[in-house]
């Protein structure tokens, strides 16, 4: 660097230039979301690599028949939104301030449509499923919002809430009010689907037409 250059900066931006010039005056950019599958980061608009993490101490464990992980992120001031898609569909969760300590690891996943049939109620079957979890596991202060847009869904379909750990139903949890979108709101990590009453489910059923000698 000339001697010229540095007296017209000044000796404190002097010393500013040069630790930018060796590195020491770089701030690594805030994480806002990663997907722990990839072992990606998401930098603003940037994907780069995570280093330091591992995937056996970072992942949380995700509800019982939602394990396909979508995308995470990472909690730091202020609230935090993770968004992901699923084909035509868009996930929205909203983590408002203060509702998890920071550093919390938080993922959406995607539910097992099959596996979840299987656990409402006779004549419904699954159609939209998704969930959350964090890391560390403790109830929020304030509850997640989790908005599902883009999905085959109706008014008036039901939405059910299912226990994390064994993916059984816990219990009605409101109905869809808007055709293709549907909503969760909770303080823990639970899995949530909306139905709709399945195919042929309601046909009434026709003995095989019998003739005689």
């Amino acid at each position: 660097m000339s001697e010229d250059f540095e007296r017209a900066i000044g000796p404190d931006r002097r010393t500013f230039v040069k630790r930018i010039v060796i590195g020491t005056a770089f701030a690594a950019p805030v994480v806002s979301s990663f997907t722990m599958s990839g072992v990606q980061a998401v930098f603003g608009s940037t994907i780069g690599p995570i280093t330091g993490l591992s995937n056996s101490n970072t992942t949380p464990i995700p509800p019982a028949n939602f394990t396909e992980e979508l995308i995470c992120g990472i909690v730091g001031k202020g609230e935090l939104t993770i968004e992901a898609d699923d084909g035509p569909v868009h996930i929205t969760l909203l983590v408002p301030e203060f509702a998890l300590a920071g550093d919390t690891i938080v993922c959406i996943y995607k539910g097992n449509l099959a596996a979840l049939t299987g656990e409402v109620p006779d004549g419904q079957a699954a159609v939209s499923a998704y969930g959350a979890s964090w890391n560390p596991a403790v109830d929020a202060t304030v509850p997640l919002v989790m908005t599902v847009t883009g999905a085959p869904v109706s008014i008036g379909d039901p939405i059910y809430l299912f226990d994390k750990a064994t993916g059984t139903v816990v219990e009605s949890s409101g109905t869809v009010l808007v055709p293709g979108t549907w909503t969760a709101e909770f303080t823990d990590d639970p899995g949530y689907a909306v139905t709709q009453v399945e195919a042929g489910a309601a046909d009434p059923v026709i003995a095989p037409a019998t003739t005689t000698g």
